[in-house]
């Protein structure tokens, strides 16, 4: 039986953690590649893998280091995915799907209707 990997960090300090190490060490690195490639970094160790499948890259990733805390984002955007502007039928349950089980929860929010 395998333990459910656990993050160890707090949302704001694993993005903190990714995008410092993104910048300093990694962009140059993958400056070159296709910017809609997928990055996946283990935000503890700086290792990470480029793949034009994110599912492709992080599988990497943890073949490599299996306790990997990782942070995914796109070679040329801040973000993995985009969210709004677009239609997002689907969207939570594909959230939901996620191979990290439970890393992703449905909250209730208010409506932005009378805003």
């Amino acid at each position: 039986m395998t333990s459910k990997r656990q993050p160890r960090y707090d949302k704001k300090e694993f993005a903190r953690r990714g995008e410092a190490l993104f910048e300093s060490e990694i962009r140059p690195k993958v400056a070159k590649r296709n910017p809609r490639h997928f990055l996946a970094i283990d935000i503890e160790s700086g290792a990470y893998e480029v793949d034009k499948d994110e599912i492709a890259a992080c599988d990497r990733l943890l073949v490599r280091i299996p306790d990997a805390q990782i942070w995914l984002r796109k070679v040329g955007s801040r973000f993995a995915r985009r969210f709004g502007g677009r239609g997002n039928v689907g969207l939570v349950d594909w959230l939901l799907a996620c191979p990290e089980k439970g890393f992703f929860t449905p909250i209730d929010s208010e409506t932005t209707d009378t805003l």
